[in-house]
């Protein structure tokens, strides 16, 4: 239930919500049946996704309101055109944009850059089919090889991957992907505890091939004000060099 989610009590509920804690309670023991404008400004009061809103819809015999479109749909050009454009202007540094799944749609020459530097089977930055990012740097068969904090680099990305799960519960491929790296053995084999962490103020991937050597932290933007469910969800992440070796070596390829 979202209210729990939320750490919310009914009357918090029901005071932020502009509803009576009586009405409230019974919509939620099943007493009284919601209307679609209630519905909507309880998922707004609980600060719900638009993905998890007409979830939320569909499950109470509702149409969805918010649309789910391609990036590559006529409608989404302007949008389209805002991210090629970041993309392009973070070069020579990589960037990519991944959807609510952190499966990679986009990529800019400095991703390529970084996959020749520390190749990995099967995967090009220019492809047509984009593979899952958390995969990609967390299985052996991907990044992990290369990554020399894997350790702490990987629950870093476990955190960050729980949080998307605890974001949008109903999104069944970052579930089936969790399942996947526990039954594959691909989690770190300890805890991340205070010792293991940076004294920088930015956590740095750092990877390493023969003599080259790369650190990078990351960025991520989000489109403030979208109204698709593939908008919302959206994220850019931006890579930077974290010191000036790893700058120079990006500049100068």
């Amino acid at each position: 239930m979202w209210r729990i989610r939320r750490k919310l009590s009914q009357l918090e509920l029901s005071l932020r919500a502009g509803i009576s804690q009586r009405h409230l309670s019974f919509l939620e023991t099943g007493r009284s049946t919601p209307s679609r404008e209630t519905l909507l400004l309880l998922a707004a009061t609980l600060e719900l996704p638009m993905r998890e809103r007409n979830v939320l819809l569909t499950q109470s015999g509702f149409a969805s309101v918010y649309r789910e479109s391609s990036v590559q749909v006529a409608e989404l050009a302007t949008a389209r055109r805002a991210l090629e454009m970041i993309l392009l202007h973070h070069e020579p540094y990589p960037a990519l944009v991944l959807d609510g799944s952190c499966n990679i749609l986009m990529a800019n020459k400095g991703v390529s850059r970084i996959t020749k530097l520390f190749p990995v089977s099967g995967f090009a930055a220019d492809q047509a089919a984009k593979p899952n990012l958390i995969r990609l740097m967390l299985r052996s068969d991907g990044f992990r090889p290369y990554v020399s904090n894997w350790e702490t680099f990987a629950w870093n990305a476990l955190h960050r991957l729980r949080c998307d799960l605890e974001a949008s519960p109903s999104n069944s491929e970052l579930r089936a992907i969790l399942a996947e790296l526990r039954e594959s053995g691909e989690f770190p084999s300890r805890e991340l505890q205070p010792s293991n962490l940076q004294a920088e103020p930015l956590f740095a991937l750092a990877m390493q091939n023969g003599q080259v050597k790369i650190r990078l932290f990351t960025m991520l933007t989000t489109f403030g004000s979208a109204e698709d469910v593939t908008l919302s969800e959206l994220r850019i992440e931006l890579f930077f060099p974290a010191d000036s070796d790893t700058e120079d070596l990006l500049r100068s390829i």
